[in-house]
């Protein structure tokens, strides 16, 4: 996919990108970036989207590479609320702690956003526990699940709990 932002552009310059602010169509933009640079930058993967995003200074408006009139594209999740669903594996300091506790697990995710906000170039964005069947939140691991056996759409993200009054949520 090539992405170009309506109006400023971005160009794909060796691995990188490169913010061009310039009001241009799609058609003078991709000449420019061929001209000064590679070619209209690409996306392969979550990381080079969150180096595009960056890249582009917080704008919100991005071509990808299909030629067409401003405005007639349409985003296909334009009536739902993107959601991300993602596993954390949570490693505590001391067996004392409960991590279902709820002034815990509130202090757990104040430390979770914490770090989010930190490495994240878009900082809109909200957290959530949500309990299983048996009303609990967090679960041990057992010794022989792998993050292969976690269900599809799961990830893992490591996130140390140091101390059990959480004073300090970076």
């Amino acid at each position: 996919m090539l992405y170009f932002l309506l109006f400023p552009g971005v160009c794909a310059a060796l691995h990188d990108y490169l913010f061009v602010d310039m009001a241009m169509t799609w058609m003078d933009a991709q000449r420019y970036c061929r001209e000064k640079h590679l070619d209209l930058a690409t996306v392969d993967s979550p990381e080079d989207q969150h180096r595009l995003v960056h890249a582009a200074s917080g704008r919100s408006h991005a071509w990808i590479g299909l030629y067409d009139e401003i405005g007639s594209w349409k985003w296909s999740l334009s009536d739902q609320v993107p959601v991300m669903k993602t596993l954390f594996r949570i490693k505590l300091s001391s067996a004392d702690i409960d991590p279902n506790d709820p002034e815990v697990s509130e202090a757990i995710l104040k430390q979770l956003h914490g770090k989010l906000m930190q490495e994240m170039v878009n900082k809109n964005f909200s957290l959530r526990w949500t309990k299983a069947r048996d009303g609990e939140i967090f679960h041990n691991m057992r010794k022989d699940q792998t993050i292969e056996a976690l269900p599809d759409g799961d990830t893992e993200c490591d996130l140390t709990i140091k101390h059990p009054s959480f004073d300090d949520y970076s």
